[in-house]
Parts: structure tokens; sequence; C-alpha cells
């Protein structure tokens, strides 16, 4: 537990000086123990550094863990209160067809794809808010009423994703 607390307590001021001496214990139980004090108190001053963290570590149930943590707590400080999938082996990414982050999708209870491109009609952001059309909501409000969507697609914009190998 004394690791635990000591991860914990660094990576409240320097996550990434923290992870790298956890990642330099050796395996086992106490660095176990030191990842997720890592990823509870990284999570908590930094979620997107602790998922792209987290996102390196070894496929496995601590990596889940880790990257769970900073994922609920983004979610809960944006107020986010629907489910968020984690895709960092890009398995569904794939499946679907991204291309670009973000590349929006609304699915439907039958799995269906009612939704596909861009998460507005603004690839510069550069349009004020209130005269953004977001094809996402758009979509997720027609869905909800049982209603047809307007447009089901358009073209995504934004970085390249990267699938790895």
């Amino acid at each position: 537990m004394l690791f635990n607390f000591v991860a914990g307590q660094w990576a409240r001021f320097a996550p990434a000086q923290a992870a790298v001496w956890v990642q330099g214990l050796p395996e086992g139980p106490l660095r176990n123990h030191a990842l997720i004090g890592l990823g509870e108190s990284w999570s908590d001053v930094d979620p997107a550094g602790a998922a792209a963290f987290a996102a390196q570590l070894p496929p496995g149930e601590l990596r889940q863990l880790t990257l769970q943590q900073a994922i609920s707590k983004w979610a809960a400080d944006n107020g986010i209160t629907y489910p968020v999938l984690e895709d960092a082996d890009g398995k569904v990414g794939k499946a679907y067809g991204a291309r670009t982050t973000p590349h929006m999708f609304v699915i439907g209870g039958d799995g269906k794809v009612l939704y596909a491109g861009a998460i507005d009609d603004d690839p510069s952001g550069r349009s004020e808010a209130g005269k953004r059309v977001n094809h996402v909501d758009a979509a997720l409000a027609a869905a909800t009423k049982g209603q047809p969507i307007a447009t089901a697609s358009t073209t995504p914009y934004g970085c390249a994703v990267k699938y790895g190998k």
C-alpha cells in the first residue's frame, strides 16, 4: 500500500515522472498497487494524460482499470452522463470505418448506424457556436423521437486515425 500512496501523491504534482518510477518497479503486486494509485491521482489532475499513459500499458486488467478511471473522471468533469466507449485497440473504430478523430457515429438500439460523419458543419472551428449545425445533436434528437434522420451521413473532418498493427 505504500507504493500506491507514494505513486498517488507524486502523480498529483509530477505525473509523468511518477509514471517513469512506477514503470521501473519490478512486475508484481507492489507495482500493480502503484499503478492503481498513479491512475487514480493522475486521472484527478489530468484525465487526458492519464488516458494516454494507460493506453500504452500492456493489455490487461490494470490497463483497463487505469483507462476507465481517466475516462470516468473526464466524463464527470464534462457533465457527460451517457456511456463512453474506450477503444484503445481500435477494434470498434475499424469495424465502423472511423477515419478521423473525431468521426462521429449515432448507433440505434438495434446496432444499426443512424448517423456517421462530422460532429458539425464547421471544420475550421471559426463559426460562432450558435451558427453551427451540430449533426450529432440533430441525429440524436430525431432518433429519440422516432423520426428519420434528415442528414444521415456527412464527411468527417479532423486528424486521421492511426490504427496500430
